[in-house]
């Protein structure tokens, strides 16, 4: 069974997630502890490339150590997911979701629902009957239903048979599920056989920050003395035993460059104009399907004037960029597009455009893009932001 659960935030967003030190003395380094967040925090952050493109938002925090052994906790908390957490539980139950539970685990999907809990079970039903998707997989949700007969006939109907956006209290409901879901997945990428785990890590960086997550913190365990085991539910012995923490290390994968395509669009930009992700800032506004995408603007003449409120960028509200930049195909996180020029900010010019193979040299790319992906539609809602929708 998991011993991740919900706790009392300003939000109640959070899960903990519970790390049992077995040390030769009743203390630890701080090193350690800081090295092992960090872990599970890059460890989170392959996790949510693979799922939702890394556009969930969310942190780590520190909580009192519990009693009854060197127990460390921390809270991992979904400090904006909304839509994003709606997308990683509805790729919970696709085909991709189960065969990433399973290929990790080395168990049926349905243990894992059967031991993650009933708020997982029923808001990963309630996403994936509300939100349209090609990935969509009924028979992937009969699987999960089948784990409790009765899941189906208590779920609300307006949450069944609703699309469009979910009203607040639900969006709370499918933060709380995100966040358990993921406190439950985090020991399960760092105890799974080396073998297993390199079998099904996906050769891309959401695969790489996975396996660097995993090294990073059994070498911080290696590196300190006084860890003997590590563990992360109560009973089970402390399954991370210390001839482990060098011979699981994984390799990571290779990960082929990144395929751009070129884009110059014109389009608004809304308030507030960034959001936080756990690498930083982003800049967001809304594609063309009405999602959200975050992109970084790489314009360092621009960003000058911007940061300092120069009067030639300043607007209230909302105002509208003309840019140039480069994107990836199927990847909506802030490092997937990136805007390397701004031409104009409210009509007014800023800087001239770029020729097409001069954005491609700006990434260090000198082939083009693949001949029948070369005419894209716009990334980006011409009409506005989000908040003009």
């Amino acid at each position: 069974m998991s011993d991740t659960e919900l706790i009392a935030t300003d939000d109640d967003r959070g899960a903990r997630i519970r790390v049992h030190f077995d040390t030769k003395a009743h203390e630890l380094s701080f090193a350690t502890f800081v090295a092992t967040g960090q872990a599970i925090e890059q460890l989170v952050s392959g996790l949510d490339q693979t799922a939702t493109d890394g556009v969930l938002k969310y942190e780590l925090r520190v909580l009192p150590p519990e009693e009854g052994g060197f127990w460390e906790v921390f809270a991992f908390i979904v400090t904006g997911g909304g839509a994003a957490s709606w997308a990683f539980l509805q790729w919970l139950g696709t085909d991709n979701g189960k065969a990433f539970l399973e290929g990790y685990s080395g168990k049926d999907s349905t243990t894992f629902f059967r031991e993650v809990g009933e708020k997982v079970r029923r808001m990963v039903i309630v996403a994936n009957a509300r939100l349209p998707t090609r990935d969509r997989d009924t028979r992937e949700i009969a699987t999960i239903d089948d784990v409790d007969p009765n899941l189906a006939a208590a779920l609300p109907t307006t949450s069944t048979k609703t699309t469009g956006p979910a009203p607040p209290e639900e969006d709370a409901e499918a933060d709380q599920a995100a966040a358990l879901a993921i406190a439950h997945i985090a020991p399960i990428l760092l105890e799974a056989p080396k073998e297993r785990f390199e079998a099904a890590t996906p050769k891309t960086q959401g695969g790489r920050d996975l396996a660097q997550g995993r090294n990073k913190a059994l070498s911080a365990w290696k590196a300190d003395r006084a860890v003997r085991a590590v563990g992360f539910r109560k009973g089970d012995g402390d399954p991370i035993k210390r001839r482990d923490f060098e011979q699981q290390q994984v390799a990571e994968p290779e990960v082929a460059d990144p395929i751009w395509f070129p884009f110059t669009e014109e389009f608004d930009v809304d308030s507030p104009v960034f959001v936080r992700t756990p690498r930083g800032r982003a800049w967001h506004a809304t594609d063309t399907v009405g999602r959200e995408r975050l992109f970084d603007v790489e314009d360092e003449d621009f960003m000058r004037l911007y940061d300092a409120k120069d009067p030639v960028v300043s607007a209230s509200g909302t105002f509208r960029l003309g840019v140039q930049g480069v994107y990836r195909r199927g990847a909506r996180g802030p490092r997937d597009t990136r805007v390397l020029n701004v031409t104009s900010f409210n009509g007014r010019p800023l800087a001239g455009r770029w020729a097409h193979e001069d954005i491609l040299a700006a990434v260090g790319q000198r082939d083009e893009p693949p001949a029948d992906d070369t005419s894209q539609p716009e990334l980006f809602d011409p009409k506005g932001g989000p908040g003009n929708q």
